[in-house]
């Protein structure tokens, strides 16, 4: 799929069931579940938006050096750099909506180069191996990060992570799903409204509902514990909330002597947001981003 989701629609989520109801509404506040990130919060210091201008779609990256940004691979794996922009702003769409020149020079960037992981690849995503194909990038920006952000700090240890523990997540994406039952035989073109999550049906194409997500852009944090663990990603429990749509490539932090670690990549979870959350490790890739930011100075 396209269009920058944390979703890979159907992988990990359950035929539709009797649990959605008529226009239910899973979450209407924060990053589904969390609340709107404040000025100068020690999250709006290292997380960014990345717009891609040419399909109008954004995606969630953390600062990893003066000039490099890490997000999820499957946000820039079909996407000329030339079209992406880094905003570093609690609003993403209130700055790239701004009609003063100076607020973009001061809070946005154009990306001039890119690194995907040389072992992704989405189409080995399969409901029989749904886990572990490094959704991982690194983007460089042209000049450098604007006063007042900041690198993030990363774990560089996996047995610092702990099932049960309690995980920060930060994004601009979806804060609100809505859904409706709806008669597939109504939908003009059913398998493509399926690829692309609008609808959800069950296996026989038969239990279906229409899905509506929304969001506006702006930075909002939610916690999660860890659930478990594959070989190079994070499973986290995210039926009390966790991220969606548009919180792609975003960073899930541990806390540790008061300090937040980047431990993981949002990458993918269950089609309605409410279920679970898949994540992409920092520290089982720790070498390729070493060996990437050699590479893109």
């Amino acid at each position: 799929m396209k269009h920058f989701t944390v979703i890979a629609l159907g992988i990990l989520l359950s035929s539709c069931g009797a649990k959605n109801s008529v226009n239910s509404i899973l979450a209407e506040t924060g990053i589904m579940g969390g609340k709107q990130v404040e000025e100068k919060s020690p999250y709006s210091q290292t997380v960014v938006a990345i717009i891609d201008t040419e399909f109008n779609s954004i995606c969630t990256g953390s600062i990893l050096s003066e000039n490099l940004i890490i997000t999820a691979a499957h946000c820039v794996d079909d996407v000329e750099h030339f079209n992406l922009h880094i905003v570093f702003a609690n609003n993403a769409d209130e700055v790239m909506g701004s009609r003063e020149p100076d607020v973009k020079a001061q809070f946005t960037r154009r990306v001039t180069k890119m690194a995907i992981h040389e072992d992704y690849d989405p189409e080995e995503q399969t409901d029989e191996n749904p886990y572990d194909f490094s959704d991982i990038a690194i983007l460089k920006i042209k000049g450098t990060i604007p006063e007042g952000f900041k690198p993030v700090n990363l774990v560089k240890n996996s047995f610092d992570l702990k099932r049960g523990m309690k995980t920060t997540l930060v994004g601009y994406g979806v804060n609100e799903v809505k859904t409706e039952p709806i008669d597939p035989k109504t939908v003009k073109n059913l398998k493509e409204a399926m690829e692309y999550g609008e609808v959800l049906c069950d296996e026989n194409l038969q239990d279906c509902i229409k899905v509506e997500m929304f969001g506006d852009g702006v930075l909002r944090v939610g916690h999660a514990p860890i659930e478990g663990f594959s070989k190079s990603e994070v499973r986290l429990d995210e039926r009390d909330g966790g991220t969606c749509m548009g919180d792609s490539g975003g960073p899930a932090y541990i806390e540790k002597n008061n300090e937040l670690l980047l431990f993981g990549i949002t990458s993918r979870g269950s089609a309605l947001c409410d279920e679970v959350g898949i994540y992409t490790s920092v520290p089982y890739h720790l070498k390729w981003i070493e060996k990437t930011i050699q590479k893109l100075k």
